[in-house]
Parts: C-alpha cells; structure tokens; sequence
C-alpha cells in the first residue's frame, strides 16, 4: 500500500512539474549600481548594463535612477518612467544606458529580439540631476508580467 500511494504521488509531482509555464511570472531586473559625478558634460560617455532574457507576454517596463544601492521596491520608485508593452516570445537582448548631458544624466532602456527583426523597443527614464559633488546610483529597469 505504502508503494502505491509513493506510485501516486510521484506521478502528481511529475504531473504538477510539467505544468510549469515556460516563461516563469516573476518580475526582472536590469541594474547597474555606479558613481556618477556633479555636472556631467554632454560627450562624456555613456554607462551600459545589459543581458540576455527569455521573454513572452505582456509586461509593465519601467525605467528608473535611485540614490544609492536601492534594488528593492523599485516598482515604486519616484524617479521612474514606464509603459505597459506586449512582446512575442523569443530570446531579447535587454540594456539599459546612463548617458551625460550638459548639466543631467538621461536614462535609455531597450529590448531587441536576438533572432527576429521587430525592431527595438525603448524606454526613457526621467532626467537625473546629480548634487553635492556626485554619489553612488542604481539606475536600470524593471519588467513585470501582466496577468
């Protein structure tokens, strides 16, 4: 009896197992925690984070800088710009730039299917004016699944 019943959970279990999505629901970050200085001049180069992801669905993209190593709780974050965006399934290369300007930093995400020719979809981030002679930031963004 005690075999039967092990018989039958494993087969749940594996039941259960094969149900999983592909494409797990849970939230994703690009992040890059980096110094930026007071006054940044335009031509002064640009910060790059970037990676490859497997996505498919409809997700809440938002782009954001925050005061220091703040990777929590970015979903809420003052200093955000986001839009909802629906994307096929495929493999993407996801990257996010922090780019000086005369006087302010500008926030540029983007996803690019790696295989397939879409086109790039971007993101602006809010501009970043950086005080008391600079400190350390977290900038990036965030997708959220949409159900």
């Amino acid at each position: 009896m005690k075999r039967l019943i092990s018989i039958i959970l494993t087969a749940l279990a594996l039941t259960a197992l094969s149900a999983v999505p592909a494409h797990a629901d849970y939230s994703r970050f690009n992040l890059r925690y980096i110094w930026l200085k007071e006054g940044p001049k335009a031509g002064g180069g640009s910060a790059c984070v970037e990676q490859s992801i497997s996505l498919g669905g409809t997700y809440r993209w938002r782009a954001f800088t925050k005061s220091g190593d703040h990777q929590y709780n970015m979903r809420h974050d003052w200093n955000n710009n986001q839009r909802d965006i629906d994307i096929a399934p495929g493999v993407y290369t996801w990257r996010d730039c922090i780019t000086q300007r005369n006087g302010y930093y500008s926030l540029t995400a983007s996803l690019k299917n790696d295989y397939i020719d879409y086109g790039t979809a971007y993101l602006t981030g809010k501009s970043l004016y950086v005080y008391n002679g600079g400190g350390w930031f977290t900038f990036g963004s965030t997708l959220e699944p949409l159900i």
